[in-house]
């Protein structure tokens, strides 16, 4: 019986298993010594099949995402390690701020007129100004001073606890302390105000602390305006605006605390509150990278 090459090629799967009984398989076979179609057919079915190559593509993605993250998780370290070390080194460096107490300076007048301010406390540095006011005729001496900061009390040694001056000879009429813990507050120390004279008197010097209010309305603003534009791509823009008010308000407290920083430490006070803000700033952007990174995994 010669059959068509569409039922023989059906019994082919179950002839190449061995399954087919034993008339198939000889129709079969009958079938194959005079087809060439159907013994390429049974060929195929009996050469195993080459295995399926390896994606090499998504390994080569997978390695770039581990590699993405391990240098954003050294990124996100990095920038950590760079504010605790600037929030140490404020600690490390900053002074106090001294209130005035009766016992804490005395103007010692020597035998050769000139005059010496005598410190009751250690002081990390300490500065005298003179100058004349030519309203009032007078030659005046403002002290400035600051507590010893933890380093200097650890390295040593101290600044002298004796401030001179004057030189003998020189005119001074009248000596103020001035306050650092109230800004623009004098005190008299030695001689006597003329009648008629109010004494010395500053305006409130500019200090670190006036950019916390500025920071903080900026942080707002730009938060509001990214609530507004959140799905929009400005909205971005404006999120990591608003992070890096919130990051300087955040170095300033870690450096300066609530307290007022005198014009002499402003530099140094400003450098470390900007170095730490930016590696805070780096922080949440290697973080914020890290977690969308994750979640694309």
């Amino acid at each position: 019986m010669n059959l068509p090459c569409s039922v023989i090629q059906d019994l082919l799967p179950l002839y190449a298993e061995e399954l087919a009984s034993a008339d198939s398989r000889a129709l079969v076979e009958a079938h194959l010594a005079e087809c060439v179609g159907c013994r390429k057919a049974l060929a195929d079915l009996q050469t195993p099949p080459a295995p399926a190559p390896l994606d090499v593509m998504p390994m080569q993605t997978v390695k770039k995402m581990l590699r993405r993250q391990l240098w954003l998780a050294v990124a996100l370290t990095l920038c950590l390690v760079i504010a605790a070390a600037s929030v140490f080194i404020g600690w490390l460096c900053r002074g106090t701020p001294l209130p005035y107490s009766g016992d804490l300076v005395t103007i010692v007048e020597n035998a050769d007129g000139s005059l010496d301010a005598v410190f009751s406390q250690p002081v990390s540095w300490v500065r005298c100004e003179n100058r004349y006011r030519p309203e009032a005729g007078l030659y005046c001496a403002v002290i400035t001073c600051e507590g010893a900061s933890p380093l200097s009390r650890r390295m040593g040694p101290e600044v002298s606890q004796v401030l001179h001056l004057t030189q003998p000879g020189e005119r001074c009429d009248l000596v103020f302390y001035e306050n650092t813990a109230v800004d623009g507050e004098h005190i008299l120390l030695w001689g006597q105000k003329p009648a008629g004279w109010g004494g010395w008197y500053t305006l409130s010097r500019l200090t670190l602390n006036y950019y916390v209010l500025l920071a903080a309305l900026s942080a707002a603003g730009l938060g509001l305006l990214w609530l507004l534009l959140r799905k929009k791509q400005a909205g971005r823009v404006f999120m990591y605006l608003s992070v890096l008010f919130l990051c300087w308000l955040a170095g300033h407290f870690l450096i300066v605390g609530g307290s007022r920083v005198d014009y002499y430490a402003v530099t140094f006070c400003f450098s470390l509150i900007c170095c730490t803000a930016a590696a805070l700033f780096g922080a949440f952007c290697s973080a914020l990278a890290l977690v969308r990174l994750r979640r694309q995994a």
